[in-house]
């Protein structure tokens, strides 16, 4: 497809160097470079100067997937499923580009083709080196060295473009980030002497990936891939191009379609990277490409028409899930790769669970945070319609201050009376019906009172205000409850070791504690690492004791303590 003065690709090299240019043109700088002679009837001699717009310096924007993670501007995201209990929710960022030509850098050394044209006919051509600050022409190339005083148009590009019978050409196997390209007129003077500064942009776009994930160690050995594509047919707008043809004389660009399928691998990833932390901890890890190792795709091809695929040689996990041969979906038919760009294309890996969210909703993190909602709870329980809330009430709170008051059910502290509590699943009840709650003697109270309306039962009344979801009711969680969500975390056996002292049971699983990590991670929400008070109150000591969960990095267990001591309540909601 032709385009007249070049305008999907030249005239977008314009732009850029219209950002970047603060006023400084060839002519206005024209008193500083040279001295002001008359022109001799050989033409106006001239130099060339080089520097490099690149791909500037990124900046943080904060990104659904991993806040604060991504660095420029996010311009798509979609959703898919990977598989293997995996999902993905992947954004593209365009990086932010240079705003002045203050950030401009000199251009590499290295070989570069001039062209001059003037009325649709090549004036002048210098082939040579550029060494960082002086471009030479090498001998014999060069079979112009001057030009008559007028408007001309430029052409200067890398070795990695070449110029055959006329055309300038590049393709999709030459990218690098030293490919190098522009166009611009200059007006040589009526003088002897006059420099020419080029500002020299990729003609490429730069595609970078970030696989992000939750935990200091979601991922783990060695990790590679490659963006794919299909073959196309040669009216396939957004298709993966394989070369372009720039007509100098003629003001026109020919893009061409691949016509097999292939792939461009990229170099390196730099592995495990320890993203954002919290009080010290690690919450999240990601592994990137580099800025000096990303892969290069000529401008206008579509992202959805690529696909990134780990190497079939990778022995890293994700999750401790292997990554060989899996295929990260790029569902964004949206972008379009523009010239002289960068991008870098933002995965971040969810474990795939149910989650309760402030609507009402329940499903997994990715399609509902794609569609703005916000997690309040992990499902531990499906079929009970159970859910752990992501945070902690605020702050220490006592069972019961007074702790003659209690449940009207008590259970031996022995692991059949856990596994009788247990049987029960009544934390919604013990925090919300009157006849569950047990009066001390002597204690003045006209009817019966739920313990979440009863200030002395602080672990409960703290449930009670505790509203993330509207119209409905969170408690404090009974035995039962709790030994849901000990199983759903890899304890497989919650009862075991129970009594007057308690087993450390290690968590199962190949993930163990990073299972929690994870899910709660993920969701913005805090992993179980303290002591919990149940609902449930134990028969020995006077009924003076309550059921405890105690869950730590190391392992968990069942455990009791006195109701007046302070400690940590999770809400439980039956959704």
């Amino acid at each position: 497809m032709k385009k007249n003065v070049l305008k999907v690709f030249v005239s977008a090299l314009m732009v850029i160097t219209a950002i970047v240019n603060t006023g400084c043109s060839n002519e206005a700088s024209l008193a500083s470079d040279v001295q002001q002679e008359q022109a001799s009837t050989e033409g106006t001699e001239l130099s060339f100067d080089f520097d490099l717009a690149g791909y500037g310096k990124e900046q943080s924007v904060a990104t659904r997937g991993i806040a604060g993670e991504a660095k420029g501007r996010v311009i798509a995201s979609s959703v898919s499923s990977l598989g293997d209990g995996l999902e993905a929710y992947t954004e593209v960022v365009e990086d932010a580009k240079p705003q002045t030509r203050v950030t401009y850098t000199a251009a590499p050394a290295q070989n570069y083709t001039i062209l001059a044209y003037k009325d649709g006919q090549k004036k002048g051509e210098w082939v040579g080196s550029y060494d960082g600050s002086k471009f030479t022409p090498k001998a014999g190339t060069s079979s112009v060295q001057v030009l008559q005083p007028g408007t001309y148009t430029f052409f200067v590009f890398s070795d990695h473009l070449t110029f055959k019978d006329g055309k300038i050409v590049f393709g999709l196997q030459n990218g690098s980030i030293n490919a190098l390209f522009n166009n611009q007129q200059v007006t040589i003077l009526a003088q002897k002497k006059q420099k020419v500064d080029f500002h020299l942009v990729s003609p490429y776009a730069r595609v970078r990936m970030k696989i992000n994930g939750f935990s200091s160690q979601a991922f783990e050995g060695s990790i590679n891939g490659a963006l794919k594509y299909n073959a196309a047919a040669a009216n396939d707008a957004g298709a993966v191009k394989a070369t372009c043809t720039i007509d100098p004389a003629a003001g026109t660009a020919v893009y061409a379609n691949v016509t097999q399928a292939g792939q461009l691998k990229y170099q390196r990833f730099e592995n495990n990277i320890q993203g954002a932390q919290e009080n010290g901890v690690v919450k999240t890890s990601y592994i990137i490409t580099p800025e000096d190792a990303g892969v290069y795709f000529l401008a206008r091809t579509r992202l959805n028409k690529l696909s990134f695929q780990f190497a079939p040689e990778a022995s890293g996990t994700i999750y401790k899930k292997p990554v060989s041969g899996k295929v990260l979906p790029l569902n964004l038919s949206d972008v379009e790769l523009a010239i002289g760009t960068s991008y870098t294309i933002s995965q971040t890996i969810y474990y795939s669970a149910d989650y309760l969210f402030s609507d009402g909703t329940v499903g997994t993190l990715v399609p509902n945070l794609k569609a703005g909602r916000t997690p309040v709870a992990l499902v531990v329980d499906k079929s009970r319609k159970v859910a752990m809330a992501l945070k902690d009430v605020n702050g220490t709170k006592a069972w019961s201050t007074n702790w003659n008051l209690g449940s009207e059910t008590a259970y031996d502290q022995t692991p059949s009376g856990l596994q009788s509590a247990i049987d029960k699943y009544d934390g919604y009840k013990e925090t919300w019906d009157p006849y569950y709650t047990r009066k001390a003697a002597g204690h003045l109270m006209v009817s019966k009172r739920i313990k979440a309306g009863w200030p002395e039962f602080q672990a409960f009344t703290a449930v009670a205000s505790f509203d993330p979801v509207p119209n409905k009711k969170w408690h404090v969680p009974g035995a039962g409850e709790w030994s849901l969500a000990l199983k759903k975390f890899g304890i497989a056996d919650p009862t075991s070791g129970f009594g007057v002292t308690q087993d450390h049971l290690s968590w199962g699983g190949d993930l163990g504690y990073r299972l929690q990590e994870i899910l709660f991670y993920q969701a913005d929400g805090s992993p179980l690492n303290n002591w919990y008070w149940c609902a449930n109150e134990l028969s020995n000591d006077n009924r003076h004791k309550a059921f405890t969960v105690t869950a730590n990095s190391s392992y968990a267990h069942f455990g009791a303590a006195a109701k007046n001591q302070q400690t940590l309540v999770r809400p439980f909601i039956n959704y």
